[in-house]
C-alpha cells in the first residue's frame, strides 16, 4: 500500500499547480480568440461548419508551441504566495503568447513574404499550414530555451528573455533563408525554382520537410543555450556568446542533416522527389531526420 502525506506543504503545491492550470487553460482559451482575430475568422466555423483541415492543422501548431512555452514559464521554483506564483505564471505566459504571435508574424513577413499563409490557410492549403505549424512550434521551442536559460528571477528576467529571443530569430530567420535559396539552386532554370511559389501550388512534401527543417533547427539553438552558462554579472556577454554557439550549432546542424540524409537516403535525389514530384513519404523522411538531430543536440549538448 502506498501512503500520500499531505502535509501543508503538499497541499499548498496542489492548490498552486491546479491555480497554475487554470492559468494555462485560460491561456488556450486566449490563443483561439487570437488566431481567429488575426485571421479575421471564426474558429468555429472554420473547424466544424468549413471542415478547413488546414486551419486545424494550423491551430493545432499553435496549441503544441503554447504548451511547450509554458513548460518553459512554469518551470522553476514556487513563489512565496499563491497570489505571487499566479501573477507570475499569468504575466510569463502572456509574454509568451506575445512572442509566438511576434515569431510567427516574423517568420511570415520577413521569410515568407511572397506567399500569403495565412490566406492560404484560410484556403485549406495544407502545404502552407505545415509551414506555419513548423515556424510557430520552432518559436515556441526557442521561447522555451531562452525562459529556462534565464536564472534571473522576477520581472528583470523579461528584457534578458526577450534578448534571448531575438538573438534565436535572427538564427531562425537565417535558416529558413537558407532553405529558401537552397529551394532555389536545386531548381534553377525550371518553372518551380521559388520555394513560396510551390508552397502555394499546394506542395504538401514541401511544407511538411519545411516544418521539420524548422522544428530540428530550434532543437539546435537550444541545445546552444546549454553550452553557455547564465551569469546575472554578465548578461550581456552571455546573450553574445549564446548567439556565437547559435550560429555555430546551426551551421553544424545544417551539415549533420545533409549528411544523415544521404546516409539514409541513398540514390535519392530529394530535389525531384520532394520539390518537383511532391513525394510526401521522402518529405516525412527529411522532416523526420531534421528533427531527429535537433535532439540529437539537446541531449548530447543541452
Amino acid at each position: 500500500m502506498f501512503e500520500f502525506d499531505f502535509n501543508s506543504l503538499d497541499i499548498w503545491k496542489f492548490q498552486a499547480s491546479a491555480i497554475s492550470f487554470l492559468i494555462i487553460l485560460l491561456l488556450f482559451i486566449s490563443l483561439r480568440l487570437l488566431k481567429g482575430f488575426i485571421a479575421n475568422v471564426s474558429t468555429s466555423d472554420e473547424i466544424a461548419e468549413k471542415d478547413n483541415a488546414a486551419f486545424g492543422v494550423s491551430f493545432a501548431g499553435g496549441i503544441t508551441a503554447l504548451a511547450i512555452m509554458l513548460t518553459g514559464a512554469s518551470s522553476g521554483e514556487y513563489a512565496d504566495s499563491m497570489l505571487q506564483d499566479a501573477i507570475s505564471m499569468l504575466v510569463f505566459g502572456a509574454i509568451g503568447l506575445v512572442m509566438i504571435t511576434i515569431g510567427r508574424f516574423i517568420q511570415d513577413k520577413v521569410v515568407m513574404r511572397n506567399v500569403a499563409i495565412l490566406e492560404e490557410i484560410k484556403k485549406g492549403n495544407l502545404a502552407a499550414a505545415f509551414v506555419d505549424i513548423g515556424n510557430v512550434i520552432a518559436v515556441g521551442i526557442v521561447i522555451r530555451a531562452s525562459m529556462i536559460w534565464v536564472e534571473t528571477e522576477g520581472w528583470i528576467a523579461i528584457p534578458i528573455i526577450f534578448a534571448a529571443f531575438i538573438v534565436s530569430q535572427v538564427v531562425l530567420v537565417g535558416g529558413a533563408i537558407y532553405r529558401i535559396n537552397l529551394f532555389k539552386s536545386r531548381n534553377n532554370g525550371s518553372d518551380c525554382n521559388c520555394m513560396q511559389q510551390a508552397l502555394e501550388d499546394g506542395n504538401h512534401a514541401l511544407g511538411i520537410r519545411y516544418a521539420g527543417y524548422m522544428i530540428g533547427l530550434s532543437l539546435a539553438i537550444t541545445a546552444a543555450s546549454g553550452m553557455v552558462a547564465y551569469s546575472a554579472e554578465n548578461i550581456i556577454g552571455c546573450v553574445i556568446s549564446w548567439a556565437i554557439a547559435a550560429l555555430v550549432f546551426s551551421i553544424a546542424f545544417m551539415v549533420f542533416v545533409a549528411v544523415a540524409r544521404m546516409a539514409i537516403l541513398p540514390g535519392i535525389k530529394v530535389s525531384d522527389e520532394v520539390d518537383k514530384q511532391k513525394n510526401a513519404s521522402v518529405g516525412v523522411i527529411e522532416a523526420a531526420i531534421a528533427v531527429a538531430i535537433g535532439l540529437t543536440f539537446v541531449s548530447l549538448f543541452g
